[in-house]
């Protein structure tokens, strides 16, 4: 088994997946041609990669309007629908956020992936309301848009 440098590995089907590989991580059996998927916690089998490209694609774009974004701990939720993925924007000109999850994972000062203002993050979760913001300045906006099936 080998690192693909993408956070994810290579290997053969008799090799045992890692046990302390990041939520997300893909490994890919190259004798199989299996793609499995790490949740934190097990590897999920995927199916089989043919030679085709794949991509992932919804039929239903969620919005809503944009959100004030408050500087309490635990943050702010951006709302609730079901989605396979999300896109979250702190507005341009906005200062520093944090993004996180709920329960104990919530974002707060010093806690969090950091967005600045004017960028985007990715999020693959299966409602809107799995993510949460926390604005260093109470106030601020952000907006995202979802992707539904």
């Amino acid at each position: 088994m080998i690192p693909n440098g993408n956070g994810g590995f290579i290997g053969v089907s008799s090799e045992t997946k890692p046990a302390a590989a990041g939520s997300g991580a893909k490994f890919t059996e190259i004798d199989t041609q299996t793609d499995y998927l790490y949740n934190g916690s097990a590897w999920i089998n995927m199916g089989n990669i043919s030679g085709t490209n794949i991509k992932e694609y919804g039929s239903i774009i969620r919005t809503g309007p944009w959100v004030a974004i408050a500087s309490l701990s635990g943050g702010t939720t951006l709302g609730s629908g079901t989605c396979f993925a999300m896109t979250i924007r702190n507005a341009s000109g906005n200062n520093l956020m944090s993004v996180g999850g709920v329960s104990g994972l919530s974002p707060f000062s010093g806690a969090g992936l950091l967005l600045f203002g004017g960028e985007s993050y990715e999020a693959r979760v299966s409602n809107i309301n799995q993510v949460r913001l926390f604005a260093y300045t109470s106030g601020q906006f952000a907006s995202f848009t979802a992707l539904d099936t």
